[in-house]
């Protein structure tokens, strides 16, 4: 791309909205898929959806959002860290 070019763009698209209709959710994410993710349950939590938020990476202070999905969620929210637990069952 160079000074002067002309270039084509798009607004973002949204390839995880919320389902208005949900009564409960299970959302499950780990690495970089925790970004769309995290909003997405902060836009449910907001709607009063009761969800499940478990978040995987292999060691707590290498994973994004892992004190955010803690303190945001509560009791809903389930961390994993493969590293020292192993995957979940």
């Amino acid at each position: 791309v160079g000074e002067g070019d002309v270039l084509n763009v798009m607004p973002p698209q949204n390839g995880f909205a919320m389902a208005q209709e949900a009564v409960r959710a299970v959302l499950i994410a780990g690495g970089i898929g925790i970004t769309p993710i995290i909003s997405l349950a902060r836009s449910m939590k907001t709607h009063g959806v009761p969800l499940e938020f478990h978040h995987l990476g292999e060691r707590e202070g290498e994973m994004a959002y892992a004190d955010a999905v803690r303190d945001e969620f509560g009791a809903g929210a389930r961390l994993y860290f493969t590293a020292e637990q192993g995957k979940p069952a």
